[in-house]
């Protein structure tokens, strides 16, 4: 059950009509099973709650200062709809993207059949704007500080520029597009490091190294894919790759020990 809190004020013939709402607290998790849904954290999605202000006039539907407690989490939020075209807003000052995922259940899982599955997804996309501000993310076990993205999607066509954070002590910027013809998709992708610490990356790739990387680098990336469907854009990915090293050093861990070995 859901109690949904509102008020409403309107003119004589509904030509205008503002006010708000707000979903009280609820437990989603509650009906994960009825739907064959597990996510990563179980202690996740236990206390969900919503509220915005809105107005509707024609052609005009605006919802601001909403706000989206996920758990302990505050998302704030605005949406509006002109003309057809949305605008969608978010801001966070943090979220762990990996606690929410669903884990994926193998016996129920579908192989895409290639062009025609991939590439109709894309093709119902609505035209819209979406901008992201999160202060601390945690996505696919990265840490991610001052993410800022914003995405243009219509029809066959994604636009992400700027794509702006930091990470690992340094910053990336970048940009995307994706276009989807008919026969193929397309992607070209831009992005620039600056400053990316080896130290952290090294330890994660090879934990158990005997030796340490140490030192910083700056890169230059440009990526491009051409590919029958969506789903096979990673394995016809190309890029071209610029690095510069500031102070890069590789040494023995132990070095005692590994000398009198």
């Amino acid at each position: 059950q859901l109690l949904i809190n509102y008020h409403l004020d309107s003119d004589a013939d509904f030509g205008k009509v503002a006010g708000a709402f707000e979903i009280a607290v609820f437990n989603p998790s509650a009906y994960f099973s009825l739907l064959g849904v597990q996510i990563a954290d179980k202690s996740r999605l236990k206390f969900v709650a919503v509220r915005a202000d809105f107005s509707w006039q024609p052609q005009v539907l605006q919802l601001s200062n909403g706000i989206l407690s996920l758990d302990n989490t505050p998302i704030n939020w605005q949406l509006t709809q002109r003309d057809g075209r949305w605008q969608l807003g978010i801001k966070a000052s943090k979220l762990d993207v990996d606690a929410y995922l669903p884990q994926r259940n193998k016996t129920n899982a579908v192989a895409e059949t290639g062009e025609e599955s991939a590439n109709a997804d894309l093709s119902r996309l609505p035209d819209a704007e979406i901008t992201v501000q999160i202060a601390d993310l945690i996505i696919a076990k990265q840490p991610i500080a001052d993410l800022n993205l914003k995405a243009v999607l219509n029809q066959k066509h994604i636009t992400l520029a700027p794509i702006s954070g930091r990470i690992y002590g340094g910053t990336f910027d970048g940009q995307s597009e994706l276009n989807l013809t008919a026969m193929s998709a397309q992607l070209t992708a831009q992005v620039d490091v600056v400053e990316i610490s080896l130290e952290p990356i090294w330890k994660i790739l090879n934990p158990q190294a005997s030796v340490q990387l140490t030192g910083a680098i700056n890169a230059n990336t440009q990526w491009q894919a051409t590919a029958k469907s969506i789903g096979n854009l990673v394995s016809e990915l190309n890029g071209k790759v610029q690095f510069q090293g500031d102070a890069v050093r590789i040494a023995p861990l132990n070095i005692t020990q590994q000398y009198c070995q």
